[in-house]
C-alpha cells in the first residue's frame, strides 16, 4: 500500500502558475504560500483532487482576493496572500485553503437573498437583517 502513496507537492506544484495566471486575469496581485507539500496521498485520490481545488484556487483569488486600491482601503497589504496546506490528523489527510478575504456578502442585499430564494415576501423585516450564510 506504501507504494502507491505520493507527497502531495505533486499536486501543489501546478499552482504557482495557475495562481499566477488567474492573478493576472483578474488584475490582482497574489502572494501563494504552500505548507505541507511532504505529506503523502494515494495517487488516485490526488488525481482526483487535482481539478476540484484547482477550482478552489481560480474561486478564491476571483471572488476572495480585492484589487489593490480595494485592499488599501480596508488598510490591507497591496499583495493578497493564498495559503494552501495539506496535512494528516489522525488517519485522514485533510486539505486547507486560507486567506484574510472580503468574505461572503449575500447576506447584505435583500434584494439578492430575494433572488437566490433565501426568503420570501411574507418575513417580517426584521428576517431580512439576519445573514443566512
Amino acid at each position: 500500500m506504501k507504494i502507491r502513496m505520493v507527497p502531495v507537492e505533486q499536486l501543489f506544484r501546478r499552482f504557482p502558475r495557475l495562481v499566477r495566471d488567474t492573478a493576472r486575469q483578474c488584475g490582482r496581485n497574489v502572494e501563494l504560500a504552500l505548507a505541507g507539500q511532504d505529506t503523502d496521498l494515494d495517487k488516485g485520490i490526488l488525481d482526483q483532487l487535482a481539478e476540484p481545488v484547482a477550482h478552489l484556487v481560480r474561486n478564491a483569488i476571483s471572488h476572495g482576493i480585492e484589487d489593490a486600491p480595494e485592499r488599501q482601503r480596508a488598510g490591507k497589504r497591496e499583495q493578497g496572500t493564498l495559503r494552501l496546506a495539506a496535512y494528516h490528523q489522525g488517519n485522514q489527510a485533510g486539505y486547507r485553503n486560507r486567506g484574510r478575504r472580503q468574505g461572503s456578502r449575500c447576506g447584505k442585499n435583500p434584494e439578492t437573498r430575494r433572488w437566490r430564494g433565501a426568503w420570501s415576501a411574507r418575513r417580517r423585516r426584521s428576517d431580512l437583517m439576519r445573514p443566512i450564510c
